[in-house]
C-alpha cells in the first residue's frame, strides 16, 4: 500500500532486492515492451559500476552553474544535434518542465519533485535527457522523469514518481 513508484522497463539487481512493502518490488517494474513475458525484475550478476565524477567530461560542458541550481517553470535544453551539457557545482532540483536534449552533470545531489515532467521531444526518442551525479539522486512527489540516471551514491523514488529509462548507482537503488 501507498507505494505506487513505477519503473516503465525491467530492473536487474545483483546481492539483493527489497522493498517496503515487500509486493512492491514486483509491481514497480513495468516493461513497456515485453513479448516473452519476462519478470520485471531478476537477479544478475554483480556487475562493476564506476564511481562517477564531473571532471573528465568538463571539456564538454555548454552551460555552467556555480553552486545550486533549481528549475521551475518551463526549461528547453538543446536539440538533438545539439544537446545542452549543463555542469551544476553544487545541487540540482527539477520542479518545473524540462524539454528537449541534455545531459546535467551534477557534483551535488539531484531531486526531481513535485509535479516535475521530464518530456520527451518525439515519440521515437525514450531518452533525451541523461543526469548524472557524483551524489544521491532523489525522485519523488508526482515526478515523471524520462531519461537516464547515475548516480555516485544511491537512486531513491518516492510518492507517486515515475522513470522512463535507466537508473545505475554506485549505492543503493530504492524504492
Amino acid at each position: 500500500e501507498g507505494n505506487t513508484n513505477v519503473i516503465y522497463g525491467f530492473g536487474t539487481y545483483g546481492d539483493a532486492a527489497k522493498c517496503n512493502p515487500a509486493k512492491a518490488l514486483q509491481s514497480s517494474y513495468q516493461p513497456r515492451n515485453n513479448p516473452d513475458n519476462l519478470p520485471g525484475i531478476s537477479q544478475g550478476p554483480d556487475i562493476d559500476v564506476p564511481l562517477f565524477k564531473c571532471a573528465p567530461y568538463l571539456s564538454l560542458v555548454t552551460k555552467t552553474t556555480s553552486g545550486s541550481l533549481s528549475l521551475s517553470g518551463d526549461v528547453a535544453l538543446g536539440s538533438k544535434s545539439s544537446p545542452m551539457i549543463w555542469y551544476v557545482t553544487g545541487d540540482l532540483t527539477i520542479k518545473g518542465k524540462l524539454s528537449g536534449y541534455g545531459v546535467f552533470l551534477v557534483k551535488g545531489n539531484v531531486k526531481v519533485i513535485g509535479n516535475a515532467t521530464v518530456t520527451i521531444p518525439d515519440e521515437n526518442d525514450k531518452s533525451t535527457i541523461g543526469v548524472y551525479s557524483e551524489k544521491d539522486v532523489e525522485v519523488f512527489g508526482n515526478a515523471m522523469l524520462h531519461g537516464q540516471v547515475l548516480a555516485g551514491g544511491n537512486f531513491i523514488m518516492n510518492g507517486n514518481s515515475k522513470l522512463c529509462g535507466n537508473a545505475v548507482a554506485y549505492g543503493n537503488i530504492v524504492l
